[in-house]
């Protein structure tokens, strides 16, 4: 694993899902050290001087494959006031800094063998690296995304999914959507992540690793419910974001 390192950026496209979630496409300066699927950054909106410490930032989870050249996707929910000023401060030809790779959460495990991934809401960013890291090998592992969203504005992964459906064999997905979405492009379920009914279904498939990324809250209630069903807590692996 590489050794992290700091890097200015520039911001060179920004899209809004809705008013509170945003995505950044950054091109770095330099060169990208390598990371892994499920890792994160740190990104700081200040001016970085090497002789002063490092200043003020926020950790996202990177959310493209590790082989793009040089660019890197983040999704940023606004949620209090470092994430505001990114939004209000931060637009296409600004420059910023980011320092990466962290993290464990990652899928060397479970690349060649069956894993769940339950994320809510922007928690889906550390599994959006691992499926388009996916889609540029020759594996296909068998993949279950379970994908819950308050409402069809915030779902950001139409055509990621779409590619999935038709190049790996292996992958299925269910997504719950809380607010009744009328039109949309794919299967779903009305409310929210059904933890009962996810468990159930995914106990038939065996060897399985188990990915959580989401709130703290959505967090502990999956957890909770996989060690009462008997899931190994080594076969656990959770993305805690706030």
């Amino acid at each position: 694993m590489a050794n992290p390192r700091k890097l200015k950026a520039k911001v060179v496209d920004m899209f809004d899902y809705c008013a509170n979630v945003r995505k950044l496409k950054l091109q770095v300066e330099g060169t990208l050290p390598r990371f892994k699927p499920g890792q994160f950054l740190h990104l700081s909106i200040y001016d970085y001087d090497p002789s002063f410490n490092w200043p003020e930032s926020r950790c996202f989870s990177l959310a493209n494959a590790p082989n793009s050249e040089n660019e890197i996707e983040l999704v940023i929910s606004k949620k209090g006031e470092y994430t505001s000023k990114i939004f209000d401060q931060i637009k296409p030809g600004d420059h910023v800094w980011i320092k990466l790779p962290y993290g464990v959460f990652n899928f060397d495990d479970s690349i060649k063998g069956s894993s769940i991934l339950i994320a809510g809401g922007t928690g889906v960013s550390p599994f959006i690296s691992f499926l388009r890291y996916i889609l540029t090998t020759s594996l296909d592992p068998k993949i279950k995304l379970y994908y819950g969203i308050r409402d069809k504005e915030v779902f950001m992964i139409d055509n990621l999914i779409s590619e999935c459906i038709s190049k790996l064999e292996n992958f299925s997905y269910s997504f719950f959507i809380e607010q009744d979405p009328g039109n949309f492009n794919f299967n779903y379920s009305t409310g929210y992540l059904d933890v009962d009914g996810i468990i159930e279904e995914s106990k038939l498939i065996p060897d399985t690793l188990y990915y959580l990324s989401g709130p703290p809250q959505m967090i502990k209630v999956f957890e909770d419910k996989l060690i009462l069903n008997g899931i190994d807590n080594k076969n656990i692996r959770f993305d805690k974001w706030e």
